[in-house]
């Protein structure tokens, strides 16, 4: 048996430049710590729809962590371990509002939050795109509109995120409109994101329908961009609720001030948050948003509000391959963790409390499946154990 032997590592490639006294009022609990932070965040300059392209050419928006080649990082077409499907690397591949029939032709803005949930709210009492307005805010907030390839954007539309189950997917095609969906779902694009029907959803009673999982390398960034928006703009998430007609687009919302998102939907986003930890892409990308516009995204800065606020996930993703997955002894003894699995693993990450990735194993070496942990810091982590695009997170205390 091959031992595994973990260090702590920290990276000094993104330090969070969180400035000197910005989160001095955020000191409650639960939902009394997401109002502090609602407050703090709606001390926001606002900016144009447009000024998010130059936002996006700045480096922080680039490609400096996989192929490194200073092109635009697309979370919804990079490619972690492969060469990438297309290199948007100029300012000529930016697009508005055109639709393509495939990807790789430009990118645009897109809202993880969909328009369609928010806006009607402000057209409703006639505001709509006034600088004075929250919908000029919400329209404009680069910390929930990242850019992405446009005919993704389009293929996903309002659908809510989510867990797809299905296998022998097929690339997607088709979708040139009026709904712009796949004709083929479930299906997956250039980097293996996926949309389809996921009949264990279960958002609400009013949707049942088709959903859209990004690759695991960017559900952390799409979970704490979500958990932003409703932190952000808690004190008009009720009217933006009641308002919105789109039972797609609201299916991830319950109607909140306080909690904001959908019970399922919200043990998604929590699970994601602490599977895939920040990043330093993120922290340099909320640096940046924070020169752009001058708030920041708190759970990029302080991961572990997220359980401060809404809890800690009440069971992690766990799928068929990793159903009878073991790990013990739990506490550790002599430092050491022994991990049975009935497949092979393919990623072995250890996670600080503070959602902190501290050490990865990429094709961990074992005796028949089973892996040997040794010499582990003291603390309590988490464990992510990866196999065939499936994950399982164990809590783990090292005395």
């Amino acid at each position: 048996m091959k031992r595994i032997i973990i260090f702590l590592l920290f990276s000094t490639s993104a330090i969070a430049q969180i400035p000197n006294g910005y989160y001095d009022s955020a000191t409650g609990t639960g939902f009394a710590l997401k109002s502090q932070l609602h407050i703090i965040l709606k001390n926001y300059i606002p900016k144009s729809y447009n000024s998010l392209w130059s936002l996006y050419s700045h480096s922080a928006y680039r490609d400096n962590y996989y192929e490194n080649d200073g092109s635009l990082l697309d979370i919804y077409s990079e490619k972690i371990d492969e060469i990438d499907f297309t290199n948007y690397n100029s300012t000529l591949l930016e697009c508005g509002s055109t639709t393509t029939s495939y990807e790789g032709l430009c990118y645009n803005r897109e809202h993880l939050i969909p328009e369609s949930f928010f806006e009607p709210y402000f057209i409703s009492i006639g505001i709509n795109t006034s600088i004075n307005s929250v919908a000029y805010y919400a329209k404009n907030d680069a910390h929930f509109i990242p850019p992405t390839d446009i005919r993704v954007n389009a293929w996903r539309g309002n659908l809510p995120f989510g867990r797809i189950y299905a296998t022998n997917l097929n690339p997607c095609a088709g979708g040139d409109g009026p709904s712009y969906s796949p004709t083929n779902l479930p299906c997956y694009t250039s980097n293996i994101s996926k949309i389809g029907f996921n009949n264990n959803s279960g958002y609400s009673a009013g949707y049942s329908g088709n959903v859209f999982e990004p690759i695991d390398e960017f559900k952390g960034d799409v979970a704490r961009a979500v958990l932003y928006f409703v932190t952000r703009y808690e004190d008009v998430l009720p009217l933006m609720y009641s308002t919105c007609s789109n039972t797609t687009a609201k299916a991830m919302f319950d109607g909140s001030a306080s909690q904001g998102l959908n019970p399922t939907f919200l043990s998604i986003m929590k699970t994601w948050h602490q599977n895939d930890p920040v990043s330093a892409r993120e922290i340099a990308i909320n640096n940046r948003i924070y020169t752009h516009q001058s708030n920041r995204n708190p759970f990029v800065d302080h991961p572990e509000w997220v359980a401060t606020i809404w809890g800690s996930p009440l069971q992690t993703e766990t799928f068929e391959l990793l159903s009878a997955v073991s790990v013990y002894p739990n506490p550790a003894v002599d430092n050491r963790i022994i991990i049975e699995s009935e497949t092979v693993l393919d990623e072995i990450d250890l996670i600080s409390i503070n959602g902190q990735l501290m050490q990865q194993i990429k094709n961990p070496s074992s005796n028949n499946n089973t892996y040997s942990l040794e010499n582990l810091p003291q603390g309590f982590y988490f464990l992510k154990l990866s196999s065939n695009n499936e994950s399982i997170t164990k809590k783990i205390i090292i005395n």
